[in-house]
């Protein structure tokens, strides 16, 4: 029983090992420019053992297998670079770090480069981003979605700070408000004569 056993965890080791093999030379096929297709071709005239049902649906699942497995690869050597490299920062701080405290001023612009440096690996200096939204923006955003017009702003608003709403105005909306604002005009000129 237990030789069975070693036998099955062997033929299922080589198996898993012909997989992986498979599907990286099936990411090699597709990184040269060949088609899920052209891949599959080129497999089953190889003469390779595949699975009996094996298409371009298996070729296509080996190479995303493949680049899946890859990106973890990368995911997990990023990390460990990143790690080793604070592990440097630290005892390179520690150093300058002594140095800075008694007062030598080179050794306080180290510590503030390797300051910025652990700041970069770590991300804490990503800029973010605030949006900052007034009552003329927000109008600005009306008029586009097309809920009020230049004509409601004027009435509600009065000329001044219609004005001051057009001056921040979008090339493009400004073009579409003079638009609807000429045709009102005339729609307002027709009445008058009817």
């Amino acid at each position: 029983m237990g030789t069975a056993n070693k036998i099955v965890v062997g033929n299922d080791k080589s198996k898993s090992m012909r997989v992986l093999e498979r599907q990286k030379e099936c990411l090699e096929l597709r990184t040269q420019g060949m088609t899920y297709r052209q891949i599959c071709e080129f497999m089953l005239q190889k003469g390779l053992e595949l699975p009996s049902t094996w298409d371009e649906r298996y070729a296509y699942r080996d190479v995303t297998s493949a680049l899946e497995k890859l990106q973890r690869e990368i995911n997990e050597t990023t990390k460990f670079v990143v790690a080793l490299e604070l592990q440097r920062l630290d005892q390179l701080l520690l150093v300058a770090m002594n140095l800075a405290t008694g007062g030598e001023l080179r050794a306080i612009d180290r510590v503030l480069k390797i300051m910025e440096r652990r700041s970069l690996y770590l991300g804490l200096d990503t800029p973010k981003t605030v949006e900052v939204k007034d009552w003329r923006s927000e109008i600005i955003e009306l008029m586009r979605d097309g809920r009020i017009t230049i004509i409601d702003v004027r009435k509600e608003l009065g000329d001044e700070l219609a004005k001051e709403v057009i001056s921040i105005m979008p090339e493009d909306l400004k073009l579409l408000m003079s638009k609807a604002e000429s045709e009102h005009k005339e729609e307002i000129i027709d009445g008058e004569y009817e």
